[in-house]
Protein backbone atom coordinates (compact mmCIF):
# COMPACT_ATOMS: atom_id res chain seq x y z
CA UNK A 1 0.00 0.00 0.00
CA UNK A 2 1.11 3.38 -0.73
CA UNK A 3 1.30 5.15 2.34
CA UNK A 4 2.56 8.74 0.70
CA UNK A 5 -1.45 9.24 -1.28
CA UNK A 6 -2.68 9.39 2.29
CA UNK A 7 -1.93 13.24 2.87
CA UNK A 8 -3.42 13.98 -0.73
CA UNK A 9 -6.77 11.48 0.22
CA UNK A 10 -6.98 13.19 3.29
CA UNK A 11 -6.71 16.75 2.23
CA UNK A 12 -9.62 16.17 -0.77
CA UNK A 13 -11.51 14.79 2.36
CA UNK A 14 -11.09 17.84 4.38
CA UNK A 15 -12.47 20.09 1.21
CA UNK A 16 -15.14 17.67 0.45
CA UNK A 17 -16.28 17.98 4.31
CA UNK A 18 -16.00 21.87 4.62
CA UNK A 19 -17.95 21.90 1.07
CA UNK A 20 -20.58 19.70 2.88
CA UNK A 21 -20.71 22.04 5.93
CA UNK A 22 -20.66 25.26 3.67
CA UNK A 23 -23.94 24.05 1.83
CA UNK A 24 -25.60 22.75 5.18
CA UNK A 25 -25.58 25.21 7.34
CA UNK A 26 -27.30 27.99 4.96
CA UNK A 27 -29.62 25.37 4.60
CA UNK A 28 -30.41 24.58 8.03
CA UNK A 29 -30.88 27.94 8.83
CA UNK A 30 -33.10 28.50 5.62
CA UNK A 31 -35.19 25.19 6.86
CA UNK A 32 -35.39 27.15 10.56
CA UNK A 33 -36.85 30.36 9.03
CA UNK A 34 -39.24 28.52 6.98
CA UNK A 35 -40.52 26.29 10.20
CA UNK A 36 -40.94 29.45 12.17
CA UNK A 37 -42.67 31.19 9.27
CA UNK A 38 -45.50 28.19 8.75
CA UNK A 39 -46.02 28.25 12.60
CA UNK A 40 -46.21 32.13 12.71
CA UNK A 41 -48.68 32.36 9.16
CA UNK A 42 -51.27 29.47 11.21
CA UNK A 43 -51.49 32.07 14.19
CA UNK A 44 -51.68 35.23 11.75
CA UNK A 45 -54.65 33.04 10.16
CA UNK A 46 -56.63 32.73 12.84
CA UNK A 47 -55.88 36.38 14.26
CA UNK A 48 -56.64 37.78 11.00
CA UNK A 49 -59.67 35.59 10.69
CA UNK A 50 -60.99 36.96 14.29
CA UNK A 51 -60.62 40.55 13.40
CA UNK A 52 -62.70 39.48 9.80
CA UNK A 53 -64.79 38.30 11.86
CA UNK A 54 -65.50 41.63 14.40
CA UNK A 55 -65.39 44.19 11.40
CA UNK A 56 -67.88 42.04 9.76
CA UNK A 57 -70.09 42.26 12.71
CA UNK A 58 -69.49 46.14 13.52
CA UNK A 59 -70.77 46.89 9.73
CA UNK A 60 -73.60 44.40 10.36
CA UNK A 61 -75.02 46.41 13.10
CA UNK A 62 -74.34 49.69 11.21
CA UNK A 63 -70.86 51.12 12.00
CA UNK A 64 -69.52 51.25 8.55
CA UNK A 65 -70.13 55.11 8.63
CA UNK A 66 -68.33 55.83 12.23
CA UNK A 67 -64.41 56.80 12.24
CA UNK A 68 -62.08 54.35 13.00
CA UNK A 69 -59.91 56.24 15.57
CA UNK A 70 -62.89 58.28 16.84
CA UNK A 71 -64.59 54.88 17.72
CA UNK A 72 -60.84 53.80 19.11
CA UNK A 73 -60.92 56.58 21.41
CA UNK A 74 -64.02 56.47 22.76
CA UNK A 75 -64.32 52.68 23.59
CA UNK A 76 -61.21 53.69 25.97
CA UNK A 77 -62.92 55.53 27.71
CA UNK A 78 -65.95 53.18 28.98
CA UNK A 79 -66.96 55.89 31.51
CA UNK A 80 -67.56 59.05 29.14
CA UNK A 81 -69.34 56.26 26.15
CA UNK A 82 -71.70 55.54 29.42
CA UNK A 83 -72.24 58.50 30.40
CA UNK A 84 -72.89 60.00 26.62
CA UNK A 85 -75.14 57.01 25.54
CA UNK A 86 -77.42 57.63 28.30
CA UNK A 87 -77.57 61.31 27.50
CA UNK A 88 -78.34 60.29 23.74
CA UNK A 89 -81.21 57.85 24.83
CA UNK A 90 -82.57 59.92 27.31
CA UNK A 91 -83.07 62.50 24.58
CA UNK A 92 -85.41 59.87 22.70
CA UNK A 93 -83.07 60.01 19.50
CA UNK A 94 -82.40 55.89 19.26
CA UNK A 95 -82.11 53.16 21.31
CA UNK A 96 -79.36 51.78 18.83
CA UNK A 97 -76.06 50.90 19.09
CA UNK A 98 -74.47 52.63 15.94
CA UNK A 99 -77.24 55.29 16.51
CA UNK A 100 -76.09 56.23 19.46
CA UNK A 101 -72.40 56.45 19.16
CA UNK A 102 -73.12 58.49 15.90
CA UNK A 103 -75.13 60.73 18.09
CA UNK A 104 -72.56 61.01 20.51
CA UNK A 105 -69.57 61.67 17.85
CA UNK A 106 -72.22 64.45 16.45
CA UNK A 107 -70.17 66.96 18.70
CA UNK A 108 -67.04 67.82 15.85
CA UNK A 109 -65.05 68.73 19.30
CA UNK A 110 -65.80 65.83 21.15
CA UNK A 111 -65.37 64.22 17.92
CA UNK A 112 -61.88 64.90 17.34
CA UNK A 113 -60.35 64.32 20.67
CA UNK A 114 -61.79 60.83 20.74
CA UNK A 115 -59.90 60.52 17.41
CA UNK A 116 -56.74 62.14 19.14
CA UNK A 117 -57.19 59.09 21.43
CA UNK A 118 -57.39 56.92 18.87
CA UNK A 119 -54.34 57.82 16.73
CA UNK A 120 -52.34 58.25 20.17
CA UNK A 121 -53.68 54.27 21.37
CA UNK A 122 -53.18 53.04 17.76
CA UNK A 123 -49.63 54.60 17.58
CA UNK A 124 -48.65 52.91 21.59
CA UNK A 125 -50.18 49.68 20.15
CA UNK A 126 -47.81 49.63 16.93
CA UNK A 127 -45.36 50.91 18.65
CA UNK A 128 -44.74 48.09 21.73
CA UNK A 129 -44.72 45.50 18.41
CA UNK A 130 -42.65 46.66 17.02
CA UNK A 131 -40.32 47.28 19.94
CA UNK A 132 -40.85 43.49 20.70
CA UNK A 133 -40.19 42.58 17.22
CA UNK A 134 -36.79 44.75 16.85
CA UNK A 135 -36.04 43.15 20.53
CA UNK A 136 -36.41 39.56 19.42
CA UNK A 137 -34.27 40.20 16.42
CA UNK A 138 -31.49 41.51 18.21
CA UNK A 139 -31.79 38.92 20.83
CA UNK A 140 -32.30 36.47 18.75
CA UNK A 141 -28.42 36.94 17.60
CA UNK A 142 -29.18 37.50 13.82
CA UNK A 143 -28.26 40.64 14.10
CA UNK A 144 -24.66 39.84 14.26
CA UNK A 145 -21.38 41.23 12.68
CA UNK A 146 -20.64 37.93 11.15
CA UNK A 147 -24.37 37.57 9.96
CA UNK A 148 -24.21 36.90 6.04
CA UNK A 149 -26.97 39.06 5.40
CA UNK A 150 -25.14 42.10 6.63
CA UNK A 151 -23.41 41.97 3.75
CA UNK A 152 -26.08 42.22 1.57
CA UNK A 153 -27.13 45.78 -0.85
CA UNK A 154 -28.78 47.80 1.15
CA UNK A 155 -32.51 47.62 0.83
CA UNK A 156 -35.36 49.97 -0.87
CA UNK A 157 -36.98 49.99 2.75
CA UNK A 158 -34.02 50.65 4.22
CA UNK A 159 -33.06 53.83 1.88
CA UNK A 160 -36.70 54.80 2.23
CA UNK A 161 -36.98 55.08 5.88
CA UNK A 162 -32.77 56.58 6.14
CA UNK A 163 -34.09 59.48 3.56
CA UNK A 164 -37.34 60.05 5.96
CA UNK A 165 -35.09 60.04 9.25
CA UNK A 166 -32.71 62.67 7.40
CA UNK A 167 -35.45 64.63 6.38
CA UNK A 168 -37.31 64.83 10.26
CA UNK A 169 -34.04 65.64 11.77
CA UNK A 170 -32.22 67.80 9.01
CA UNK A 171 -28.87 65.92 8.55
CA UNK A 172 -27.10 64.74 5.40
CA UNK A 173 -28.05 61.44 3.89
CA UNK A 174 -25.05 59.00 4.84
CA UNK A 175 -23.75 56.89 1.89
CA UNK A 176 -24.45 53.28 3.55
CA UNK A 177 -24.00 50.42 0.87
CA UNK A 178 -24.74 47.25 3.00
CA UNK A 179 -27.75 46.26 4.94
CA UNK A 180 -25.96 45.75 7.98
CA UNK A 181 -24.68 49.28 7.79
CA UNK A 182 -28.38 50.32 7.21
CA UNK A 183 -29.69 48.20 9.86
CA UNK A 184 -27.31 49.58 12.96
CA UNK A 185 -28.05 53.42 11.43
CA UNK A 186 -31.62 53.13 11.67
CA UNK A 187 -31.65 51.38 15.23
CA UNK A 188 -29.31 53.57 16.53
CA UNK A 189 -32.39 56.24 15.37
CA UNK A 190 -35.03 54.52 17.00
CA UNK A 191 -36.00 52.62 13.12
CA UNK A 192 -39.07 54.02 11.93
CA UNK A 193 -39.78 57.26 11.69
CA UNK A 194 -43.38 56.15 12.02
CA UNK A 195 -42.70 55.33 15.62
CA UNK A 196 -40.71 58.15 17.14
CA UNK A 197 -42.10 59.48 20.57
CA UNK A 198 -46.11 60.75 20.15
CA UNK A 199 -47.39 63.59 22.91
CA UNK A 200 -50.05 61.90 24.99
CA UNK A 201 -53.26 63.64 24.22
CA UNK A 202 -54.81 65.62 26.94
CA UNK A 203 -57.50 64.00 29.50
CA UNK A 204 -61.10 63.90 27.35
CA UNK A 205 -63.65 66.07 29.18
CA UNK A 206 -66.55 63.91 30.88
CA UNK A 207 -68.69 66.53 29.86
Amino acid sequence: MDYALFPELLEKLAKIEALGRSALTPASENLAELKRQAAAAGKRRARDEKRYELGGLLLTIGFENIDYYALYGLMAHPDHLLKWSIEARQRGETQDLAHLIEKILDDDRRAEKCAEWGRYLSWARMRALYNDEVTSFINSGKAGEKQRWRRDPVSSRQLYLIAQICKLEGIANPNIAKKGCAFDWLYERDGNPRYFKRPVPLPLELS
